[in-house]
């Protein structure tokens, strides 16, 4: 017997939706990805706290993003 789970029924209930990709996605997240991936060798090579490298992401990666946005 198999028991139905009610906190999961709503979701198969949802269509799928359409894959939509902006390209402004595309240039983010490839600079921004060059940018974790520098902070994350400096953690660890403990040239970064990982705090400090993580607030510096949270930065850098919204002034990318509302960059992005502009173009």
């Amino acid at each position: 017997m198999q028991k139905k789970d009610s906190n999961i029924e709503a979701f198969y209930k949802l269509s799928p939706q359409d894959a939509y990709t902006p390209a402004v996605l595309y240039e983010f997240s490839t600079e921004f990805y060059e940018q974790v991936q520098q902070s994350m060798t400096g953690v660890i090579e403990g040239k970064l706290e990982l705090d400090h490298a993580l607030v510096e992401l949270n930065k850098i990666g919204q002034f990318k993003l509302d960059q992005a946005l502009k173009k």
